[in-house]
């Protein structure tokens, strides 16, 4: 199937080899070194005795690149 005329393409997590692949590939950043300290926080925290029950969120980017194509197939 031609990407991305035809089939959109999208990973997760922005890993180096998305900006090498022909088309490149459209993928979300995470923060992963944010993602580390705030689950070293959370463990901390459960370890202690502490209730963890809020969500934690965190930033991240959507990385448009060229497997992202129109709805319907219709570039």
């Amino acid at each position: 199937m031609p990407v991305p005329s035809a089939l959109s393409v999208t990973g997760c997590n922005d890993v180096s080899i998305a900006r090498l692949c022909h088309p490149q590939r459209t993928t979300v950043h995470l923060p992963d070194r944010e993602i580390g300290e705030a689950a070293g926080r959370i463990l901390i925290e459960r370890i202690k005795g502490a209730p963890h029950d809020e969500m934690t969120r965190l930033p991240y980017r959507l990385m448009l690149r060229e497997t992202l194509g129109p709805p319907g197939g219709s570039a």
